[in-house]
Parts: C-alpha cells; structure tokens; sequence
C-alpha cells in the first residue's frame, strides 16, 4: 500500500509562503499554464516568482520588495496577478499584470492584511483584514479597488469563494470553551453565516477551504 506521500514531485526549491495558478506566455508566443508564488530573497526582501506546472523556466516577476508579501490571487481572464504587503504602519493590495508590469495600488490601510480570494463573475475581492489591537473580519471590495464593505465581523482565517453558488467560506476558531476551529460559510454579503464544519478532538483543524465544482455559472451574482 502506498503511503501518503507516494507519487509526490518537487517541482523547485524555494522558500515561499503562497502559491496561485495562472497562463502564461514565457518567450515568442509560447502560451502554458503557470505557478505564480511569493518568496523570501535575502533579508529582508521578498519577491514573487513563476514557472511552469513542472518547476522549469522560474523567474522574477517581482523582487526587492521592501514590505512583506501576503496571499496572492490570479484572475486568468483579465490578465491580472493580486497581492497583498504588509508594511511596518501602512498594508496595501496591489494589482498588476502577469508579468508584473502596470502595478496599481488597490487599496491602502493601517489594518494588516493576509488572505485574499477573487470573485470575478461578481467584480469582487474578498479579504480578511486584522484591525491594529484587536479585532478582524472578511471585507469586500471591487477588483479594480474602492467600495469598501465588511462582510464578515468574526475574526476570520483563510477563505475560499464559490461564485457559482454566491456563497463565502473561512476558518474560524470556535467558540469559548468549544474545541477546534470551524468552517463557515455565508452568502456573498455575508448574510446567513452557518457553522458547516466541527471537527471533532481527535482530528487536525482545519486551516485551507477550497471549492470544486463540476460547473460554474460565469453570469453575474448581485451581493448587495
């Protein structure tokens, strides 16, 4: 019987925090998928790289970034590449292209910063943003930045998003003398929030929710 690991390929070696998938077009009109992550250069520079599905032909899309480098968000369609840095006072979400090029500041904030998930079918970044001594939550905002809203007030971990279905998940650690941390999930404005995953003691938390769908509805879902 094979064990857990059986069949795993490392594909490079690198020290990184997050990973995304996107195309990419590396050369004279070579188009294939890529692997976007973020990086840590020599102290204290972080970066982010790509490469092909299989760890070949890495390269820089960012390097000496000053601030620290959170989760980042590929939207394959539009071509655009989201991420988020934590600075030592001020935190910003920035857009670019695949390549790196025609950055745009999205957003600038005193909150940190960390996950982020797109929602392109509704024009929309969710994000999870902690508030300098003490509380967090899921806020949303359009991709191209602006019309900030809370959806979420409870202190929230990763999220995922399913557009299809017009709901949100995150982490969330349980209530007082409750064991583990949950999965919730809400509607796209955060209405409705239910408890859908309760581990119990004996199993690892949760940390990561992701959605697979066999189909996905592209038209737009209102949220407000």
């Amino acid at each position: 019987m094979k064990g857990p690991m059986s069949g795993w390929t490392s594909v490079c070696s690198a020290t990184f925090a997050f990973v995304a998938l996107a195309g990419w077009s590396p050369g004279k009109g070579l188009s294939t998928e890529a692997l976007y992550w973020t990086a840590a250069e020599n102290s204290p520079f972080f970066a982010i790289r790509r490469s092909r599905l299989d760890g070949s032909n890495i390269e820089d899309v960012l390097s000496g970034v000053e601030n620290q480098l959170g989760e980042l968000a590929v939207d394959v369609q539009a071509g655009k590449l989201y991420w988020v840095e934590n600075g030592v006072s001020v935190h910003r979400m920035v857009r670019s292209g695949l390549d790196g090029r025609e950055q745009e500041v999205l957003l600038t904030t005193a909150d940190v910063l960390l996950r982020i998930a797109l929602d392109v079918p509704d024009d929309a970044i969710y994000f999870t943003a902690s508030v300098i001594g003490g509380g967090a939550g899921i806020r949303r905002m359009s991709l191209g930045g602006g019309d900030v809203k809370e959806v979420i007030a409870a202190e929230a971990g990763d999220l995922a998003v399913d557009s299809a279905a017009g709901r949100i998940y995150w982490v969330q650690e349980g209530a007082i003398g409750t064991y583990g941390t949950d999965i919730w999930s809400a509607a796209l404005d955060g209405s409705g929030p239910e408890r859908v995953v309760h581990p119990p003691s004996s199993t690892i938390r949760p940390a990561s929710p992701s959605i697979q769908r066999a189909a996905r509805s592209t038209g737009p879902r209102s949220t407000t």
